[in-house]
């Protein structure tokens, strides 16, 4: 082998995943095609992004925000409309 884990990161990490979430949650998931780990959370958003957006759709995104939100989806082929935030102690819409 090469050394590299599958894109869907280490099976016995998203066993133990599907392991805990069941014990917590009652949920049943499949480690095989439901359950992926990656290196990080913008790999993850990224990877996410590029799942859900279509090029072209929209994706609303609150301001201001961690920067990977907007490229996440900048990068899937959509385009960001922004959703100033209000701030009175704390941001809301």
């Amino acid at each position: 082998t090469s050394g590299y884990s599958t894109s869907m990161g280490i099976y016995k990490l998203r066993l133990a995943i599907c392991n805990w979430y069941k014990r917590k949650y009652g949920v049943n998931l499949d480690p095989e095609s439901e359950v992926v780990a990656t290196m990080g959370s913008k790999e993850g958003f990224v990877n996410l992004a590029r799942a859900i957006i279509n090029p072209g759709d929209v994706a609303i995104v609150p301001a201001p925000a961690y920067p990977i939100h907007t490229q996440a989806f900048i990068i899937a082929g959509g385009n960001v409309a922004k959703m100033p935030l209000k701030y009175n102690e704390k941001f809301e819409l």
